[in-house]
């Protein structure tokens, strides 16, 4: 009973990638929005910070709220040739 839960309301694109999202414990939602989701602590607090690294993902009727790994941007590195 004692573990804080927080309400996530989600607009999301075509590919499920979160657009918006409106994060609290206590929230009176007054516009349309895509999906629902109740999550613990630590996830709510991230997902107040880093919504945008987060997705919609559907598994058939079920949507599940998943974090979507930021994009690693390869470092060019030149190539190793010995001098002669």
């Amino acid at each position: 009973m004692g573990e804080k839960l927080y309400q996530v309301f989600v607009t999301v694109d075509t590919e499920g990638n979160v657009t918006s999202a409106q994060v609290g414990r206590y929230i009176v939602q007054t516009e349309p929005f895509d999906f629902f989701f109740i999550e613990d602590e630590e996830t709510g607090k991230d997902l107040q910070t880093n919504a945008k690294y987060y997705k919609v993902v559907l598994n058939g009727f079920k949507a599940s709220l998943v974090q979507d790994e930021p994009a690693v941007e390869e470092t060019p590195t030149e190539p190793t040739n010995p001098t002669e």
